[in-house]
């Protein structure tokens, strides 16, 4: 038998023991003690199913293999879409792509590094988009990598 297994078998066997020590403590307990327990027990446990469910939530907002992270943020004059480089390594030869139009090409984005693109920065065919246009999602192309970012409803309240 090896080490380890022995040593989780006493483990085991000492954390079986402290458990029935404490249930046999309780049952000699008198009933306003035990109701006591209860209720901190009870919290015990609704505090860790909230934990459990606030942790649960969505991935991070750049999880994906270039760190990107892309938002779509209304502004009074139209909107604007913010690209954030949240990698320790930068970026080269970006081209960002949004909904088919495409912005002029950027030779480095550096770590941390945010960039702000306007409508009228990007060019469908020779005509730039319109503030009017509903931007779904933006592609961002580098030589480390490329992902696509849906730009949905939800990402424009941040």
């Amino acid at each position: 038998m090896s080490a380890v297994r022995r040593a989780s078998d006493e483990a085991f066997v000492r954390g079986r023991r402290l458990v029935l020590d404490v249930v046999d403590d309780l049952r000699t307990r008198d009933r306003f003690f035990r109701i006591k327990a209860a209720i901190v027990a009870g919290w015990l446990a609704l505090c860790f199913v909230s934990l459990s469910i606030a942790g649960s939530g969505r991935s991070a907002p750049d999880a994906n293999g270039l760190r990107a992270y892309a938002v779509l943020q209304h502004t009074s004059m139209g909107w604007a879409v913010l690209v954030h480089n949240r990698s320790s390594r930068p970026w080269t030869r970006v081209e960002l792509e949004l909904d088919g139009a495409a912005a002029r090409p950027i030779a480095r984005v550096g770590p941390d590094e945010k960039l702000v693109l306007g409508p009228s920065q990007f060019q469908l065919g020779v005509a730039p988009l319109g503030a009017t246009h509903r931007a779904r999602q933006i592609k961002v192309s580098t030589e480390q990598g490329r992902v696509v970012i849906p730009l949905d409803a939800e990402s424009s309240a941040h």
